[in-house]
């Protein structure tokens, strides 16, 4: 039924926790993004698309006058709220129009003043380079009911999390590719409207923005709240396990065991290193450093503390462990990580060598 994504069962799953923590954030008002917490969040969107076009003027722009139409789509970029394009990215949207500010203004006439969205936009990708957060901003503006922002490292993430193709944001986005992806957030809208009435192509945007922060925030609350499914919970962490971040551990170990070597893909395990539930900052859950890939033995060893490693990526053993434990699992003391331990990744060691080994 749908093409991007994939499992609905699971993204029905994620929004109904969604829903029911968002629930008890908006003081009594219905789920809405058009009040109480979540248009707090995310309304600054439907904010800034109001004011971009109050700025742009587009009535009075006439090619004559080229330095009022760069003049007006500088404000919008500029624009303080703006937190949809990198300021490098800004910076350097500025620089292009300083450089050929005619050329400049009549591509920005050409969007705003013309049908012709695939030309308009490929058209200014020629010129100021395939920069995702200008074009999709810039397009956004024209037609919020048709077009949405993207920031494409976060939202490779923000997809692979909801179990929804991301293939569109790995290459260069074109506007067959910007399509593809505006496609997708335009089924996560239709899944949605299940939940909630009245959602639009950036509240499902928005959803797909927050979802995975918040559940990043709340991951505490995830596991101990007793009014959540523990199924769901289950379900959830599986999906994140099996999903994105697998690939993302995968590739940092080079598809072998983070130990043995063992190269077999399909039988290796992804495991936090701090755990999943204790992950609530700076998206801890989906950095590969916070991951190792375990022959099962080792994964269910290190899981449950009876093993660790120390700062050099040397094995620890629990006290728990006596040498006959050691021997017939197949363990020694020569053992130790492949990949010596960075400073990010001594965090997450540190962390499980002070809370979970036993």
């Amino acid at each position: 039924m749908f093409k991007y994504v994939k499992d609905s069962d699971y993204l029905k799953t994620v929004i109904d926790l969604f829903v029911e923590n968002i629930t008890k954030k908006q003081n009594g008002l219905k789920v809405s993004f058009n009040n109480g917490f979540l248009e707090k969040e995310e309304g600054y969107k439907k904010r800034i698309v109001a004011d971009a076009k109050n700025i742009l003027c587009i009535d009075k722009w006439d090619l004559s006058n080229y330095s009022f139409i760069n003049e007006c789509v500088l404000k919008i970029m500029m624009h303080k709220d703006n937190n949809i394009v990198h300021y490098q990215q800004k910076i350097q949207f500025k620089n292009g129009i300083e450089d050929r500010p005619e050329h400049a203004a009549k591509l920005f006439y050409n969007l705003y003043k013309t049908n012709k969205d695939r030309k308009s936009y490929e058209d200014l990708a020629d010129f100021f380079g395939y920069k995702t957060d200008v074009l999709s901003y810039l397009m956004f503006v024209k037609e919020p009911n048709r077009y949405v922002p993207c920031k494409k490292s976060i939202f490779i993430d923000r997809l692979e999390f909801l179990d929804i193709d991301s293939e569109m944001l790995k290459g260069r986005m074109t506007f067959d590719q910007y399509l593809k992806f505006n496609r997708a957030i335009d089924e996560v809208a239709k899944i949605y409207s299940d939940y909630v009435e009245q959602i639009n192509l950036i509240d499902a945007h928005s959803f797909v923005w927050y979802s995975n922060r918040l559940f990043n925030q709340e991951s505490q609350t995830f596991d101990k709240e007793k009014s959540l499914e523990k199924e769901k919970i289950k379900l959830l962490k599986t999906r994140i396990n099996q999903r994105g971040y697998r690939n993302r551990v995968i590739a940092r170990w080079n598809g072998c065991c983070s130990v043995t070597g063992c190269n077999c893909t399909e039988l290796l395990i992804a495991s936090h290193i701090k755990p999943w539930k204790d992950c609530y900052e700076n998206n801890e859950w989906l950095n590969p450093k916070n991951g190792l890939l375990l022959v099962p033995n080792l994964d269910t060893l290190f899981d449950k503390g009876y093993i660790s490693f120390d700062e050099k990526g040397k094995i620890i053993f629990s006290k728990c462990l006596d040498e006959n434990s050691i021997r017939c699992f197949g363990l020694n003391e020569k053992m130790k990580l492949r990949i010596r331990p960075d400073n990010e990744m001594n965090e997450f060691l540190e962390y499980h060598r002070k809370n979970i080994l036993k």
